[in-house]
């Protein structure tokens, strides 16, 4: 309200300087007074009506950065019942039909802002830039494109509308178009880390994955705190094979508050640290996703791997138990959990778990070459040369598993001919 009066307080006097001017006229014929009298008339509506308008757009724009859509809509109606020449009504009126979903509505109304724009000589680029936005939801690029484009002529020093258009054209495939506009105006927009973004991705798609780098190392200087940039170039030194550098960015990632549950990106690091020999760091990760999220599987089976890896059969049993309690159909936990028992000269014990995890995985041969392996450390050489054939079965052409069932057959001589001609 107090803005309002301010308005009123700007205008008011120019109201009434109109009127003294038509009392000064007292010389003129009847004619020439009444002609006179209606126009400072209709001038005084009209600058009545515009003061009303303009205070009433400024009620709707606090309505609508408010999210009151519908009370801004009609607020923006009365004001233009009042000044229905204002393009800055109906630009308003436009983004708030954008912003409810009524598309088809806000294109007619910004095509409508614009006209009475170009009449007053005061283009500006949004109108053009909202039309340009609901014409790519349509998937219409074509004409989205030249919209973003005359927004952009009409507002060069807009880092957004050269995005808009830029991103445009890179969905339209003309990638090599998007590159020139961008890499032309990098001196004027030198510290808009956005722009080098755009770039690095451009190079992506063109598989210039050192030069995609490049990008993003710079965008990443100009922005050092924009995570979503430092995860990007993260992303980058992985694609041009930097395990390390990498491995430094994702661990400042996961350091951050922000990301601290980013499960994903912690598997990602973790990945990263097991391809540069770091296996201890990378089990220490999976050690605490699993404390972060004891309910998921897939952690606990690289757990166990990392684990069994390293020698840790503790940690490898306990992984595997952890698995078979999650989930008591997948192989993985008994397959795991057997290894340990085999490594402790529990024959019998890791026997079982691999028989149930040859039952519940029937393609993979492992659990059945491992039972072989046990079989045949207790001397049971028919037993593991029926085992080998069964894996060679599940997986045909496995020289290692030749070897193996060639061993055993030297070992316990040929298989009865029945067995022979099963195979």
């Amino acid at each position: 309200m107090f803005n309002n009066h301010r308005l009123l307080a700007r205008v008011a006097p120019a109201c009434l300087a109109a009127a003294v001017a038509a009392g000064l006229t007292g010389c003129a014929s009847s004619g020439d007074k009444k002609n006179q009298h209606e126009r400072w008339v209709a001038d005084a509506n009209a600058g009545w009506n515009n003061i009303r308008s303009h205070a009433l757009l400024e009620t709707a724009t606090k309505e609508f950065q408010n999210g009151r859509l519908d009370l801004a809509e009609r607020t923006v109606g009365d004001a233009a019942k009042k000044d229905p020449t204002n393009p800055e009504l109906f630009l308003l009126a436009g983004r708030v039909a954008l912003e409810k979903g009524e598309l088809e509505k806000a294109h007619a109304i910004f095509a409508k802002s614009i006209v009475l724009a170009e009449a007053r000589k005061q283009v500006t680029s949004d109108a053009y830039y909202y039309q340009g936005v609901i014409l790519q939801r349509w998937q219409r690029l074509d004409e989205a494109l030249e919209r973003y484009t005359a927004a952009h002529r009409i507002e060069p020093d807009n880092p957004g509308r050269l995005l808009a258009m830029t991103e445009t054209l890179v969905a339209l495939g003309r990638l090599d178009d998007a590159k020139a506009e961008l890499t032309q105006r990098l001196a004027y927009f030198d510290q808009n880390p956005a722009l080098r973004v755009t770039l690095a991705h451009i190079a992506k798609m063109q598989g210039e994955s050192a030069e995609a780098l490049s990008w993003f190392k710079e965008a990443a200087i100009l922005a050092p705190d924009d995570m979503i940039v430092r995860e990007q170039l993260a992303d980058a030194h992985l694609a041009a094979g930097n395990i390390d550098d990498a491995c430094v960015a994702m661990r400042r990632l996961v350091a951050d508050p922000g990301y601290a549950e980013r499960d994903d990106l912690i598997r990602r690091l973790a990945a990263a640290e097991l391809e540069g020999g770091r296996v201890d760091d990378a089990r220490q990760l999976y050690i605490d996703l699993t404390a972060q999220n004891p309910g998921n599987v897939g952690d606990w089976t690289e757990l166990a791997r990392l684990s069994w890896r390293m020698k840790d059969q503790g940690g490898t049993l306990i992984a595997a138990n952890r698995i078979m309690e999650l989930a008591p159909n997948e192989a993985n936990g008994y397959l795991m959990a057997g290894l340990v028992w085999q490594r402790r000269g529990r024959h019998a014990d890791a026997l079982n778990l691999f028989d149930r995890a040859a039952d519940l995985d029937p393609l993979d041969p492992t659990p059945v070459v491992m039972r072989g392996l046990c079989l045949q450390k207790t001397g049971q050489w028919a037993a593991a040369r029926e085992a080998y054939a069964e894996a060679l079965r599940r997986q045909p052409g496995d020289s290692r598993v030749a070897r193996l069932l060639a061993a055993a057959e030297r070992a316990a001589g040929p298989a009865p001919l029945a067995a022979v001609e099963t195979n």
